[in-house]
């Protein structure tokens, strides 16, 4: 299993506080079968600020330590990218944002309450210069709970979706949980990350996800999610089936 969005990395942001903790992470990880993990920490999300520069350091730091350890997990750069004005002269200028192992798959936060509206135009520009927004945990978004043809919109113009493990499980409560399952039911979810924080209150695990998506979905569910992941760490392309809103149909299309 390939794990797309993670705060392993130590000491960057509100994820593993040490690299003890950190190397604690992975073997969690690979007790659950992660073999790869795409780390990528807050960056401008209001609180902090991890450039690409810096990410790549503790990214060598983390996979020299796990050798060292016998941990045989990977851990790849990346970075989850919140929405701020100049993030598109930003991305042209190339020198402080990732994508997710140098791939086209660029991870972006949302706000928590609303999608902006220069999300699109955003994610337009993006696609122009060749790269696929992949927009993290929509289920926790305030707008999309209240209206999903939103998040409809910006799937069909080209952007993916990623939903957190733990909101399929419950962990983030029952108003998350229903849109998870819902989104994941109507077409509207690509990959499942475990967007893990630490140990215990949000450890790496996708296993528990995995197994109950294969009995409410089948098993065709959770291999797609796994080969989309690890066609994001390969950087091919993805097949996307157009999301469901009153009985529409599915339209075939790649990123």
């Amino acid at each position: 299993m390939i794990d797309i969005h993670t705060h392993i990395l130590p000491c960057l942001d509100d994820g593993a506080p040490s690299l003890e903790v950190a190397v604690l992470m992975a073997r969690i990880a690979y007790a659950q079968g992660i073999r790869g993990m795409i780390a990528t920490p807050h960056h401008r999300n209001g609180r902090y600020r991890n450039e690409a520069a810096d990410i790549y350091i503790v990214t060598a730091l983390l996979n020299e330590a796990l050798q060292q350890q016998g941990v045989d997990v990977t851990v790849y750069a990346g970075q989850e990218i919140h929405m701020y004005d100049s993030l598109l002269l930003d991305w042209i200028e190339g020198k402080t944002l990732l994508s997710l192992h140098r791939s086209k798959y660029v991870l972006i936060e949302l706000p928590a309450t609303h999608i902006p509206t220069s999300c699109r135009d955003l994610f337009y520009e993006l696609r122009l210069l060749g790269m696929v927004p992949i927009i993290a945990h929509p289920e926790r978004n305030a707008e999309v709970m209240k209206d999903v043809g939103l998040l409809a919109e910006l799937v069909r113009e080209g952007a993916l979706c990623q939903v957190t493990a733990s909101s399929l499980t419950g962990r983030f409560g029952s108003k998350v949980r229903k849109l998870a399952w819902k989104l994941c039911k109507q077409n509207f979810i690509h990959f499942i990350a475990s967007d893990c924080h630490n140990c215990r209150s949000r450890p790496p695990d996708l296993a528990n996800s995995y197994q109950q998506i294969g009995e409410v979905l089948g098993e065709r569910h959770v291999q797609n999610y796994m080969l989309n992941a690890s066609n994001v760490l390969q950087n091919k392309d993805i097949a996307v089936q157009e999301p469901v809103l009153s009985g529409s149909i599915w339209r075939m299309s790649r990123y």
